[in-house]
């Protein structure tokens, strides 16, 4: 059987940022619980959640009336011989210190002395309107990764949350929910963004809305028409290698696994045709056939949705498909001669986002990227011959 372990040529190709090693599982679990909103106490915000009158009507303020501990003799207060504890000390308990403790997130807030309600009731729960957005993704699930690069791109302030796609949250099936076209039952699917109010599925349009609506001066947004048909040219193409990606795993024979890489390397050959003939649109000309521009990517020298929306299959291709099936993907552009491609597979590979999302992956999961995606793709393996 083929070892899991990623090839130092692959590895070394398709990422550049320094390898991480397994580490122990609880740190996964901790990453995960770090990774959801944290709403903390800030001095003297959340007044009124308590009120005065609950604080002395509770148990801690009852000892004042409790009998003496054998042995202990009540020490003197200045009103009352049998008081144990002071105002000053229930006011430092911890009932009194859950006046500075917020709800949970959308429930009722009543008002504090004077009619004045809590500051925490005014704050608005991320993908409310006028609240940041809200975004579900996995750290290991390259359709959400594409909506998680566009946010990084346009530094959008966003919450991020990442699922366990085996644990998947009640937040994200309510979200999903709200979100989709499908039928009962619901299988909630990630990226699920949620902004202004509304709720958004499928990552290629959740990354297309995350660009269009926040993109900033490293806009990486379409500039014209032509380039957004030279982009969406080239992001039909090399999407399709993600069904043969999947039928190369799933092959069940030596002979299905050839047929299913020779169907990956003929949609490669595709993917440089439909490459060139972009990059040559958008340096004024036209057809597949006219001298290609520099690039490297879709759109030249502008990384574009075009690369948000089809980059995170590459190690994919390079480190499962190399760690399942013996598929040496840089190894394969180059007999192949697919120069502009593997030009553009090392400049999306080598951006400072891609690059930033396997890094958090790797802390989440508690693995380096490669194992966590090798780790993640068995399951669509049953041949391993």
């Amino acid at each position: 059987a083929m070892s899991h372990a990623v090839s130092s040529l692959a590895f070394s190709r398709a990422f550049y940022h320094r390898a991480r090693f397994p580490r122990d599982r609880g740190l996964a679990s901790r990453a995960r619980a770090r990774s959801f909103l944290t709403v903390r106490a800030e001095s003297g915000a959340h007044r009124g959640i308590v009120d005065d009158p609950l604080v002395h009507s509770s148990s801690l303020v009852s000892t004042k009336l409790a009998p003496e501990r054998a042995g202990a003799s009540p020490p003197a207060s200045p009103t009352s011989s049998t008081s144990i504890l002071s105002d000053l000390e229930i006011h430092g308990s911890s009932l009194k210190a859950t006046q500075l403790t917020p709800p949970p997130l959308g429930a009722p807030v009543p008002a504090s002395k004077g009619g004045q309600v809590s500051d925490f009731a005014s704050r608005v729960k991320p993908g409310s309107k006028n609240a940041p957005p809200l975004l579900y993704v996995s750290p290991v699930c390259p359709h959400a990764h594409k909506a998680w690069l566009a946010v990084l791109e346009t530094n959008v302030p966003c919450d991020v949350r990442f699922e366990d796609l085996g644990k998947k949250s009640a937040n994200l099936q309510d979200a999903f929910a709200a979100g989709t076209y499908e039928h009962e039952p619901l299988t909630a699917k990630v990226p699920v963004l949620q902004h202004d109010g509304n709720t958004f599925v499928e990552s290629v349009f959740v990354a297309t809305y995350v660009v269009e609506t926040f993109s900033d001066a490293n806009n990486v947004a379409y500039a014209s028409p032509a380039e957004r048909y030279a982009g969406a040219l080239f992001a039909t193409q090399f999407n399709q290698l993600t069904p043969l990606y999947i039928g190369a795993l799933r092959a069940k024979s030596h002979e299905e696994v050839e047929i299913a890489l020779d169907k990956v390397r003929a949609q490669l050959r595709q993917c440089e045709r439909a490459l060139r003939t972009a990059q040559t649109i958008c340096a004024g000309g036209s057809g597949a056939d006219g001298a290609a521009s520099a690039g490297p990517f879709a759109c030249n020298s502008r990384y574009t949705l075009a690369e948000i929306t089809t980059s995170t299959m590459i190690p994919r291709l390079a480190l499962v498909l190399g760690s399942y099936r013996g598929f040496r993907f840089h190894k394969e552009l180059e007999q192949m001669q697919l120069t502009q491609l593997a030009k553009w597979v090392d400049a999306c590979s080598d951006r400072p986002s891609f690059k930033k999302t396997q890094e958090i992956a790797s802390d989440v999961t508690g693995k380096d990227f490669g194992s966590a995606i090798i780790d993640m793709s068995a399951k669509f393996v049953t041949f391993r011959g």
